[in-house]
C-alpha cells in the first residue's frame, strides 16, 4: 500500500511539472526535511500525515514537493482554500499565450454538451486537479446521461488494479489513494449504483521495471493507456468508456517532453477521445493566478451555478493551447457556515448542524460514515478547531454515524446522527 500512495504522489506531481506551462517557483533544495515520504505509512488513515507536515513547514520552505503534499492533505481534511492556496505557492504563474481580451464568446451548460457529443464518440476522458475535491462533480453529473448513452464503464487512474470495488459495492480507505476524497469515493458509489463497471488502469508495480528506453513518464503513460484499453475495449468490442484522470494525461498530441495516457490510447486504437479538460480554466486560490478568459467570461456571460463550456459564437469550443477538444469552466466556490456548497453533490448531501462538543477545547478531524458499512469511505470529513458544533453534509437515507479523531488518527468519541 505504501508504495502505491508513493506512486501516487511522486508521478502526479511529476506529470503536473511536465505538462503544465506552470512552472514550480521553488526548485529543490537541502534541509531537514528529506524525509517527507516517511511520514506516509501503511495502515494510518489517508489524513494522518497532515499533521507532521504542518510542524514541517519551515523546515521545508524551498523544498518544492512540500506545498503540493500539503495542499493534498489539506483538500482530505475539507480544507478547500487551503489546498488552493498550498498549490498555487508552487504554481503560480498564468499559462504562456494567455490573451487579456476575448473574442466573441457564449457558454453552454458544459453536461448538455459533452452528452450531446457522446453519441459521436466511443471514449470520454474527464480531468482532474488531485488536490480540488470539487472537479470530480463534472464527472459525476455525466454517469446517468451517458449510461443512458450506452456507456458502461468508468476507467478511473486513482483505482488500484485488482481492488473488488465492483463486487463490493463501495470504496475502502484500500480503494486507492485519491479516491479517500469525499467527492471522488461519491462519484464511485453512484456509478456502481447505475450499473457501471469501475475500472482501475494506473501502471503497475512489474510494468514501472520493464527494460525499455522509456522515460518514467513515458513509460506510465503507455501503461496507462496500454491497461486501459485491454480492460475496457480490448474485452468489449462495443465498449463506451467515461474515463476520469489526473492533469494532462488527456492530452491527445505527444511533445518534445510529454507523451501523455490520450495520445497511446489513440495509437492502439485508432480512436480518438472527446477529452474535456479542467485544469485550464480552473479557480484558483486568487483571480490573479486564474486564465483571463475565466475571469472576462465571469464579466461578459450570465453564468449559472453550473460547469459551462467557452463557445466561440459560430458554436465552436473556444481554443486554448491544443491537445484538448473542450475546456470546461465550473463556478467559483460559495461556503455556508465555512463549507463549501458545492458539498450537495448535485442534491445527494444535505447540510446538518451535528454537536461535537468533545472537540469544544481540541482539534478534531470530524467524519460521517455509513454506520453499517465501517470500512466505507466517508461521506463527509473536515478539521474543526474548538468547536462544539459543524456542519456536515449527509445523506438523507442512509445512518450514519459521526466518528471524531485526534490529529494522531487516535478515535476521540463517536456520534450517531439521525439526519
Amino acid at each position: 500500500m505504501k508504495s502505491r500512495v508513493l506512486l501516487a504522489f511522486s508521478l502526479a506531481v511529476v506529470a503536473t511539472k511536465l505538462h503544465s506551462s506552470d512552472v514550480p517557483l521553488h526548485p529543490n533544495s537541502e534541509s531537514n526535511c528529506d524525509n517527507l515520504y516517511a511520514l506516509l505509512q501503511e495502515e494510518q488513515m489517508v489524513w494522518e500525515p497532515l499533521e507532521p507536515f504542518r510542524n514541517l513547514e519551515s523546515a521545508c520552505e524551498g523544498v518544492a514537493l512540500y506545498n503540493p503534499m500539503r495542499a493534498q492533505f489539506e483538500s482530505f481534511v475539507g480544507n478547500h482554500v487551503e489546498a488552493l492556496d498550498y498549490w498555487d505557492r508552487n504554481y503560480q504563474r498564468q499559462a504562456e499565450g494567455q490573451q487579456d481580451e476575448l473574442p466573441e464568446i457564449r457558454s453552454e451548460d458544459a453536461v448538455l454538451y459533452i452528452v450531446n457529443r457522446s453519441s459521436d464518440h466511443r471514449v470520454i476522458m474527464v480531468n482532474e486537479r488531485h488536490h480540488v475535491s470539487n472537479d470530480r462533480l463534472l464527472t459525476l453529473s455525466l454517469l446517468e446521461p451517458l449510461y443512458d448513452r450506452g456507456y458502461r464503464y468508468l476507467a478511473v487512474e486513482a483505482l488500484w488494479h485488482g481492488d473488488e470495488i465492483n463486487q463490493r459495492g463501495y470504496p475502502t480507505k484500500n480503494s486507492g489513494y485519491y479516491t479517500n476524497d469525499v467527492v471522488f469515493a461519491e462519484m464511485l458509489r453512484v456509478a456502481l449504483a447505475l450499473g457501471y463497471e469501475i475500472v482501475g488502469y494506473e501502471i503497475e508495480e512489474h510494468q514501472k521495471n520493464t527494460a525499455d528506453s522509456r522515460s518514467d513518464q513515458v513509460r506510465r503513460d503507455y501503461w496507462q493507456a496500454r491497461n486501459l484499453v485491454d480492460r475496457t475495449l480490448g474485452e468489449d468490442s462495443d465498449a463506451k468508456v467515461l474515463v476520469h484522470c489526473g492533469w494532462g494525461h488527456l492530452q491527445e498530441q505527444k511533445t518534445s517532453g510529454w507523451q501523455p495516457m490520450a495520445y497511446f490510447v489513440r495509437e492502439m486504437t485508432g480512436i480518438d477521445p472527446l477529452t474535456v479538460d479542467q485544469t485550464q480554466l480552473s479557480e484558483r486560490s486568487e483571480i490573479g493566478f486564474e486564465h483571463p478568459w475565466r475571469t472576462r467570461a465571469e464579466q461578459l456571460l450570465s453564468i449559472n451555478d453550473k460547469p459551462e463550456v467557452l463557445l466561440a459564437k459560430n458554436g465552436a469550443p473556444l481554443e486554448i493551447g491544443t491537445g484538448v477538444d473542450v475546456r470546461v469552466f465550473s463556478p467559483r466556490t460559495v461556503f455556508y457556515e465555512g463549507r463549501p456548497t458545492w458539498m450537495e453533490m448535485l442534491g445527494r448531501r444535505h447540510p446538518v448542524s451535528v454537536p461535537i462538543p468533545e472537540c469544544a477545547e481540541t482539534a478534531c478531524i470530524v467524519e460521517a460514515r455509513n454506520r453499517d458499512r465501517s470500512d466505507e469511505v466517508a461521506y463527509d470529513r473536515i478539521e474543526v478547531v474548538k468547536q462544539d458544533s459543524a456542519v456536515l453534509y449527509l445523506p438523507s437515507d442512509i445512518s450514519v454515524e459521526v466518528l471524531m479523531f485526534k490529529a494522531n488518527g487516535e478515535l476521540h468519541a463517536t456520534r450517531g446522527v439521525l439526519n
